[in-house]
């Protein structure tokens, strides 16, 4: 059974309220493939019934779940793909040059959702830029999930089907471990992640400048007020030579009008 026009108002004033995002009809199917094994999981026979429990129930865990399912980031690696090759070619080479006498970089992945953005930082420096092995370096994964900066869980690990997604199998072999059927992140590159619990419409800590930003799959679900807001913002916790990168999704759900937010977009 679908669910109807109320039940998605409810959602979408669930998802303005609490996550800031903005959800539309066009969103339709992927609510249906987001919730559904959700309902499955609740007993519930439908996206429909889903949505009916989280409008008459109190705020629950349940509505936690809904959130946290629709919020879900499915993005690929980066080792083999359009970003990554942008990111070895030009980006990174440019970043290292310039500090080279501190051997230090900051790195931030907003929104960062299993964490194969920055874990794919990591694993490019290691597999092209052996000579930063040593350098001072944390890249930064921020989402909904922590309380405060800490070094990533030394247990993280990905599905079959996450892993082979823009990761090449010898960089899989070579940087992950399989373990109980899943596929674990070696020390080597798990080291230099941290996590951080961040609202990106709320209040942020203090925060190091950062070299570097990569932002994916976010400003589509923000209306265009929000985010050029969110750029600007990201921006100004940038080193002064730092560089802000959108994937070609956000690029392109940006607002035309970018006389005052100047990035860089990753096709």
């Amino acid at each position: 059974m679908a669910f109807g026009p109320g039940d998605l108002l409810a959602l979408q004033r669930l998802l303005r309220a609490k996550a800031g995002i903005v959800l539309t009809e066009e969103d339709h199917s992927r609510i249906e493939q987001r919730l559904a094994p959700l309902a499955k999981a609740h007993g519930l026979t439908s996206v429909a019934s889903l949505l009916s429990r989280i409008r008459i129930q109190p705020w629950s865990t349940l509505h936690s779940d809904v959130i946290q399912a629709l919020l879900e980031q499915a993005a690929p690696f980066l080792v083999d793909h359009a970003l990554g090759r942008e990111l070895v070619e030009q980006v990174l080479p440019r970043l290292i040059r310039a500090r080279a006498a501190l051997r230090r970089l900051r790195l931030w992945c907003p929104l960062s959702g299993s964490g194969q953005g920055p874990a794919s930082l990591a694993l490019l420096l290691l597999e092209y830029f052996p000579a930063v092995a040593d350098w001072d370096i944390v890249i930064l994964a921020s989402d909904r999930s922590a309380t405060e900066p800490r070094d990533a869980p030394r247990g993280i690990s990905y599905s079959p089907v996450e892993v082979v997604q823009g990761l090449p199998t010898q960089v899989l072999l070579r940087r992950f471990r399989h373990q109980d059927g899943r596929w674990q992140l070696k020390p080597e590159a798990g080291r230099w992640l941290r996590r951080l619990d961040l609202d990106l419409r709320g209040a942020w800590p203090q925060l190091e400048a950062m070299d570097l930003i990569v932002l994916r799959q976010t400003l589509p679900y923000l209306s265009l007020t929000e985010q050029s807001a969110l750029v600007l913002r990201l921006r100004s916790h940038l080193a002064l030579d730092g560089e802000l990168l959108l994937d070609a999704d956000d690029a392109a759900a940006l607002a035309r009008d970018r006389t005052s937010v100047e990035v860089r977009a990753l096709r």
